[in-house]
């Protein structure tokens, strides 16, 4: 079983589970709370499906780019689950899967142990603090 992670959209959880033929998918508006609902929203998607986390072989994981925090997200669920469960996984461009035969070529990927690292299209954009910060000396 493939485990597909997606997270790159803001506000947006993805999951999809390819075993055998079959694609069970999950796409939630999740709004501001993406990276609490995360794990609870996989672990009712294998749930419902009748599957555990041991259940999943390897795993696809959405590299970006996207909203920085929410790649962020997907890559640390999946490089985490890779390592608890010590399987292989493999990391992808911001694809949009559009059909069936889209997810059934995720078990055509090339898998590994290795961790996955995130992809950004450009620098991030932060913004110095407008609030004093209070300096304490020794």
């Amino acid at each position: 079983m493939i485990l597909y992670i997606n997270t790159g959209i803001r506000e947006f959880l993805e999951f999809a589970l390819v075993i055998k033929g079959k694609i069970f998918l999950l796409k939630r508006k999740v709004g501001i709370r993406q990276s609490e609902k995360a794990l609870s929203l996989l672990d009712g998607f294998l749930k419902k499906n009748k599957y555990k986390l041991q259940d999943i072989k390897k795993i696809v994981v959405n590299r970006g780019p996207g909203s920085f925090t929410s790649v962020r997200l997907g890559i640390v669920l999946a490089n985490t689950l890779s390592f608890g469960l010590k399987i292989p996984m493999s990391g992808i461009y911001n694809l949009e899967l559009k059909n069936d035969e889209d997810y059934l070529n995720l078990s055509k990927l090339k898998f590994s142990k290795d961790f996955i690292k995130p992809y950004y299209d450009r620098d991030p954009d932060i913004t110095k603090s407008k609030k004093k910060v209070l300096r304490i000396r020794n």
